[in-house]
């Protein structure tokens, strides 16, 4: 696990989690499902990674029409695993699956 292997890497969520509202905006569509991908393989060893799925959301919504095949299917499949916990996450959905036949022959 992360946590064995690398536990000075999970200190830095924390910092990174206060720093997602001011930042998330700008981010693009792959950095946007690589962090909601990281929320879902952290959420067990730090479970404080969960306080920034919530200012994912928009804009992930805000740009979902731009994204292509893998983002469009981490984020989904980040959604299905974060919804128990941040519910909020669904808010995203509906624009992804609009998204997935314009991107489904790349999927």
């Amino acid at each position: 696990t992360l946590q064995n292997a690398a536990p000075d890497v999970l200190k830095i969520v924390p910092a990174h989690v206060s720093q997602i509202s001011v930042v998330a905006k700008d981010m693009t569509a792959q950095a946007l499902s690589n962090s909601l991908w990281a929320a879902t393989r952290l959420k067990t060893a730090a479970p404080t990674v969960l306080k920034l799925v919530p200012a994912l959301v928009d804009p992930v919504c805000a740009i979902a029409e731009n994204m292509n095949a893998l983002d469009v299917s981490q984020s989904l499949a980040a959604a299905a695993r974060l919804k128990d916990s941040v519910p909020h996450v669904l808010k995203m959905v509906p624009p992804l699956v609009v998204q997935v036949p314009v991107v489904a022959e790349d999927m």
